[in-house]
């Protein structure tokens, strides 16, 4: 506690004293925030100016694949989810692709809903297929099926789903597709839980081939007449695959080439400019036309029942983005991304992001623009 003054005198010294060290003290404050802002609009300005370099950067290494650079027919394993239909699309289109052999599905999270779609789906789609089925939790509380396959499934009278069990764990059936097919590409287009169980539960595993739907790519990897119009100006953004388990994400970036000797990351910086819309809707009826005449009685036109359910859907609902039929196809016939660019993968704030990686990087290549004519051509091969 401060001592009493003794004085008037000495009270009004003391309060002059107040008065000035308050002046001092408001006047400092003052300067605080005003140099505050100053070094807040430096950094912006620099930020500004770091963004302008990035984007007129030059030492992205870029490079196309040439057609036919992929031996077909090979194996592929897929990692999906069942709330997106474009995952449902892309399973059919693997199943019945005659460039592919498809091996296995894992599923995430992995509930017994979904490896009852899936098996009802196999058994319907292809009665004699050895396809194994994995699930991360089969015990998980939701069905995390979404409206969209029970409205396909109805649309063609195939016989209703049950919840079932899968045929093991996802690391489980991943790694022993591995052992059987030890050169199959993965293809994901989920969160990569199942995909990390691999590599922990497993030690020594080892991926030829990576492709994966998710990631993004900015303004420094992008040239600007190759950007989407709704990401230009962005560096980084949200994905929710590599997002749904960052840790997973990391990791498998993080791998050496000795462990995943290529990968290869199918960006929504363009796959949101690839669509099922009119102009593909077209071209699959055409197709289908051309090759009526060929198919067997009994034999189900996959690609016809897809495309006049997906015609339903557009008119409902509008154009919808094809992520992972757009990975898919770039696993079997990489020239369907015209440029790709490598890349090293980083996450700030819950944000995607890539910065051009130099020769001796990892062999992480990210796609930079898509042909959509060569895409719609490898998509509609399917059965």
């Amino acid at each position: 506690m401060e001592e009493e003054p003794k004085s008037g005198r000495k009270r009004r010294t003391k309060d002059r004293n107040i008065r000035t060290d308050n002046t001092q003290r408001s006047q400092s404050s003052s300067n605080n925030d005003s140099n505050k802002e100053e070094q807040q609009q430096e950094r912006e300005q620099k930020e500004t100016q770091k963004q302008s370099s990035v984007e007129s950067d030059s030492s992205v290494i870029y490079k196309s694949f040439t057609p036919g650079s992929v031996p077909t027919p090979f194996d592929i394993m897929y990692d999906m989810e069942t709330q997106d239909p474009d995952d449902f699309l892309t399973f059919l289109m693997l199943l019945t692709h005659p460039l592919v052999r498809l091996r296995c599905i894992t599923l995430v999270p992995g509930s017994q809903h979904q490896v009852g779609l899936i098996k009802s789906s196999l058994s319907y789609f292809a009665p004699n297929h050895s396809v194994l089925v994995g699930a991360h939790n089969p015990n998980h509380p939701k069905s995390c099926v979404s409206s969209f396959h029970d409205q396909f499934f109805n649309a063609y009278s195939i016989p209703a789903y049950s919840a079932c069990l899968p045929d093991g764990s996802g690391a489980e059936v991943l790694h022993k597709t591995l052992q059987i097919y030890p050169e199959a590409t993965l293809v994901t287009g989920a969160a990569l839980t199942n995909i990390l169980d691999l590599f922990q539960k497993f030690p020594g595993t080892k991926l030829k081939r990576w492709v994966a739907q998710g990631g993004f790519a900015g303004d420094n990897i992008i040239p600007k007449e190759e950007r989407l119009t709704k990401f230009d100006g962005k560096i980084t953004c949200a994905t929710f695959n590599f997002g749904g388990n960052r840790k997973a994400a990391e990791f498998l970036l993080g791998a050496p080439d000795d462990v995943i000797q290529e990968r290869l990351l199918v960006s929504k910086n363009v796959c949101h400019g690839v669509l099922y819309d009119g102009s593909f809707s077209n071209f699959a009826k055409e197709v289908v036309e051309k090759r009526r005449e060929n198919q067997l009685g009994d034999k189900k036109d996959v690609l016809k029942m897809i495309n006049d359910f997906m015609y339903e859907r557009k008119e409902k609902k509008g154009p919808k983005a094809m992520h992972d039929p757009l990975a898919a196809c770039c696993a079997i016939e990489p020239s369907v991304g015209k440029r790709w660019a490598k890349v090293e993968m980083y996450c700030e704030r819950g944000q995607w992001g890539a910065k051009p990686a130099t020769e001796k990087g990892r062999n992480i290549w990210i796609i930079v623009s898509a042909d959509k004519k060569k895409f719609a051509e490898v998509y509609c091969m399917l059965g």
